[in-house]
This record gives C-alpha cells, structure tokens and sequence, in this order.
C-alpha cells in the first residue's frame, strides 16, 4: 500500500518508505497507509461508476476525458447560478466574489498590517513604476489618494525583484500593534489602469486573481481575450484557496505575536515562506499543513494556542464544499482533494487540478496533478499527527511563549505556486 501512495504522490525512495517506517515506529500504527490506500481505491471505485466508467477495463485516459468533461459541465452551472458575471470585468467579478462570500457565510476576519502602517512603509519605498503607470509626479500625492491595497497589489505585478526585497525587510520595524483585525478586502483592479499588465500576470499565473497576505486583500484582474471554459470556476476555486492562504499567514502571525522578533518574523514568512512551523521525527512541517490539521481535528483550537489564536482563526473552507452549497451537483467533488487513479502520470480526481488542465487545455499524460499531491501528503501526515504523542509535541514547539522556531519544511509544498 506504500507503494501506491508513493506513486500518487511521485515521492521518491527511499526516503518515502523510511518516513513511512518511522512515523509508524513512533506512534505504534501500522495501518495508516493501508487505510488511506483502501479508502482511496474504494473511492476511485465509487467515481468510476458515477462517471459510466467500466471499472474492470477503462483506461486512465478515459477516466481523464470523462472528469474534463464533467468539470466543463459543472463551470457552465456555476456560471448559471452566480450570474454568468463578465471575467472582463474586475468591479462586477468583485462583487459577485464578495456576494458568494457573503451568501456562504464565509469567516473573512483576518489579522493584517493597518492601513495607514502600510501607506507609511510605501512613502519610505516609493513604488515608481506603478506611479508612472498611474500618471502621478508625487509619490506622496499617490499613496495618498489611492487605495493601498491596490498600490500594492499593482506594485506585486509592475515593480522589480530588489524593489519588492526592499519593502519586505522594512517589514522588520513592524510590531504586533501595526496589526489590526478585519475582513478581507476584495480589490477590483480597474483595467483602464493595469491596461497590459493583465497580459503579462495571466502569462506568468495563468488566472486573474491575486492576493496580499499582509495586507489581507485578493485582487480581481480583467481576464483579456477569448474566455476559456472552466475559467468562471476557477476564478471562484482561486478566490477560496487565496481567502484561506490569507487566513493561514494571519493566523501564524498571531500565533508568534508576542515573539521578541516579531518584526523578523513577519519579514522572513513573506520574503522566504519557510516551512518553519514545527519539527515532526526531524522533518520540517509548514504552518499551512498544521493548520489544515488543526482544523480538521474538530475539537478546537489547542489550548496552548488562545487566546492568541481562536477557533475561526483555523477553520478551513473547502472550496469544493462552499461550492457544492452554491449548486448541489458539485457535490461530486466532495471530499476527493486528495483522491487519485494511479497510472504512469495519476489521474488527480482533485477539482482545482481539474480545473486547471481545462483552462490550459492540457492533453493527457500531462494534467495537473500538484494540488491532490498536496492534499494527500496533508492527509498523510495529519492522520500520524492525530497520535497524541506526537500532537503534542509538535503543540510544544508552537506555544507563543515557547522558545525560537526550529528549521523546518514537510510536505506541504506550495500549493498554487505554478498557477
């Protein structure tokens, strides 16, 4: 059953049956990647007769070509049930995502930088590309008038490399009380403004929306040119997966709020995103892997957390769960995040990675598998963390008045990055 982990997960040996051994050894289960395994293939099983499939002699090709077909179908549905809202148009995109938000009832309190903190570390790191762009002289005059969460948004896709370094490690003055809590901002980037910087993003991302974890907004973009089908999807698909990044990084940071060196800490997350969270049987664990753990164990926050860190902080929203109650017949991707038909490329049964090949118009043997590899090293993991033993010793090393952080970095992976 190892082996069929290790294949959906392209993990290499023997480094992925070593871990399996010790996280075994250390919690006295054998059994957890056989269950994982049998639950997987039972639900591979399951989805195969959904889709029509004949599970004794369908090819995994058919099985890819039977999932695009259902996800194209599933974009026209939800495109039906939001409004068919214009992707050409960031404001009205904006208000549907803040609508959905709304309507679901989506926890959209984050902890990030003020406001005017953040018009203070721009004024000390003028960004003078965007000021060209937007036809200000004064960089004053700018930041002033402008929202700041645009200015900086703009200034993620417009400024260079060395610029962006300079503003992450002035980050290093920052303390505890330039933070405030607040709702996620949704940001319409006018495209009369970013006219050709959308090209260039889409080029590099391939989608339209963006997002700030210390500033706490997602940015929507104008999606240019032909609108390609399962995109309405997965702009929804982004704007939940980038809700929930925000909400990991800020509840991270006031997790460590009243670390000594805050400020550093702030800066190093945003510059390196270290996977230095906690150390679990020597290997390094994300802060996003915790989370999701966390969230999914049911019983609340740790105690060692509050009140620095509360419930919601760590409540995770599926996205396919949030869409499933915006239309029913999404309910088919329900708990397949981490699921996977083993071939020489798996066939991922995960919807963003679904989305994405159709989008791309990706053929088979090249789909995108990234976000059920993610999701199913998660699971793995969560499940050994849910021994007691080594829960609390991973609880230990996060406590907010504990020692420094060790060097760390698991499974988890980046989740989007290639998007």
């Amino acid at each position: 059953m190892t082996r069929y982990l290790r294949e959906l997960l392209a993990a290499k040996e023997p480094a992925f049956s070593q871990a399996i051994h010790e996280f075994e050894s250390a919690t006295g289960n054998k059994g957890v990647d056989i269950g994982l395994s049998t639950e997987i293939e039972q639900q591979t099983q399951a989805i195969l007769r959904h889709l029509g499939l004949d599970q004794r002699d369908s090819t995994p090709q058919e099985v890819y070509h039977a999932l695009q077909a259902l996800t194209k179908k599933h974009d026209e549905f939800i495109q039906n049930i939001t409004g068919r809202p214009n992707l050409a148009d960031p404001q009205e995109l904006a208000m549907v995502l803040g609508e959905v938000f709304y309507h679901l009832d989506t926890d959209r309190q984050v902890w990030a930088v003020k406001p005017s903190v953040m018009r203070r570390l721009l004024k000390a790191n003028p960004p003078r590309v965007v000021m060209k762009k937007l036809g200000y002289r004064s960089a004053d005059s700018m930041i002033k008038r402008e929202s700041v969460a645009e200015l900086l948004l703009g200034a993620r896709m417009l400024e260079s490399a060395a610029w962006m370094t300079r503003l992450l490690k002035s980050y290093k003055k920052l303390s505890s009380s330039d933070f405030e809590s607040r709702a996620i901002q949704i940001v319409a980037m006018r495209p009369e403004r970013w006219q050709g910087v959308e090209q260039q993003f889409m080029q590099q991302k391939h989608h339209t929306i963006m997002h700030s974890k210390e500033l706490g907004a997602i940015g929507v973009l104008s999606l240019q040119g032909k609108i390609r089908a399962g995109s309405t999807i997965m702009t929804y698909l982004l704007a939940f997966h980038y809700l929930n990044e925000i909400k990991s990084y800020s509840s991270f940071f006031k997790l460590k709020q009243v670390d000594s060196a805050f400020g550093e800490l702030v800066s190093r997350t945003l510059m390196h995103d270290p996977s230095d969270a906690a150390d679990v049987l020597g290997r390094p664990v994300h802060w996003k892997s915790l989370r999701r753990h966390f969230a999914r164990q049911g019983g609340g926050v740790p105690e060692a957390f509050q009140p620095h860190v509360s419930d919601e902080d760590v409540a995770w929203t599926a996205a396919e769960d949030a869409l499933y109650r915006l239309e029913p017949a999404l309910k088919f991707w329900q708990g397949l995040e981490y699921v996977g038909l083993d071939a020489d490329r798996p066939v991922s049964f995960n919807l963003l990675d679904n989305t994405v090949s159709l989008v791309n118009g990706v053929e088979f043997g090249q789909q995108a598998t990234s976000h059920m590899q993610a999701a199913l090293g998660n699971e793995l993991l969560s499940r050994y963390l849910s021994h007691k033993q080594l829960s609390d010793h991973v609880i230990q090393q996060l406590e907010p008045a504990g020692s420094d952080l060790a060097d760390l970095s698991f499974i988890e992976g980046g989740i989007i990055d290639e998007l």
